[in-house]
């Protein structure tokens, strides 16, 4: 049994005021929601690389460097913290907006304290982290 290896990228404007998370909706077989930009390591895939893909295919904004913020294990299942796809080994990193934010109806910045009601279940560790990490 092997777990799925995934790379996400929270990234973060307004952190000293009122810090806005942006988020991608996302709807497919296993997911309908709101979620942090991240992908599924490819295998023989670098978790570098895997990051630079998110910040092409999802965020296409300049960012900061990259730090990383944490990792959060979600066994397989539907509710808060589990994945319907299987069992999921997340890596997840931080970054600052550098510059202008571009958004639209399915990519856009939403108040850290203030999101959507649709997020993803399987997002709830990791907001409840930054939430944490931003008081």
């Amino acid at each position: 049994i092997f777990g799925t290896v995934c790379a996400e990228i929270a990234v973060i404007k307004n952190k000293d005021k009122n810090p806005e998370i942006f988020l991608t909706y996302r709807d497919d077989k296993f997911f309908k929601g709101w979620h942090i930009p991240g992908r599924v390591c490819i295998p023989t895939e670098k978790i570098d690389d895997t990051l630079k893909r998110v910040c092409e295919e999802e965020i296409k904004m300049p960012i900061t460097k990259k730090k990383f913020f944490g990792w959060f294990e979600r066994p397989f299942g539907k509710g808060v913290g589990e994945c319907p796809r299987g069992h999921e080994f997340s890596f997840v990193f931080m970054a600052e907006l550098k510059g202008g934010a571009i958004e639209n109806h399915v990519e856009k910045f939403f108040p850290l304290n203030k999101l959507p009601k649709d997020l993803i279940l399987l997002q709830t560790p990791i907001i409840k982290k930054l939430l944490d990490f931003y008081k």
